[in-house]
């Protein structure tokens, strides 16, 4: 079934909320990108998931002045970060010859349709189950 589209309305609220959330230290604000990933992935558009993705970066700064100002230390930020760009995600193979899409953060090597699926779990795979 073909996914309908954010309207405007949804789209502005869902990208003024990243904007806001991803630079807060609240337990709702690090729950956010789960919702996010649940409610619209399948729905953003490649435009629409290049500005989050756009914005999310300036916020990826390693050797910033004010800390709260970035989402170095989110993980929950990075991941959905990381599954918004196509470019970041690479296939591999675990010691069970399954194919995985994944994309990486902070070492970790997720599997992107568990991510998609279950985005408030940490389900990674162990980089000695990769083969390839």
């Amino acid at each position: 079934m073909k996914q309908k589209r954010l309207t405007d309305l949804e789209w502005t609220m869902c990208w003024m909320a990243v904007r806001y959330a991803a630079q807060r230290r609240t337990g709702v604000c690090m729950g956010l990108p789960a919702d996010l990933i649940r409610a619209y992935y399948h729905r953003f558009t490649p435009w629409q998931k290049q500005m989050l993705v756009d914005d999310l970066r300036k916020m990826v700064r390693p050797n910033a002045v004010q800390p709260r100002e970035t989402i170095n230390d989110k993980p929950e930020w990075l991941k959905f970060l990381a599954a918004l760009e196509p470019d970041k995600h690479y296939e591999v193979t675990d010691t069970a010859n399954e194919r995985y899409t994944v994309f990486e953060v902070n070492g970790r090597v997720y599997p992107l349709h568990r991510y998609l699926e279950e985005p408030g779990k940490e389900i990674f795979l162990p980089v000695e189950n990769i083969v390839t």
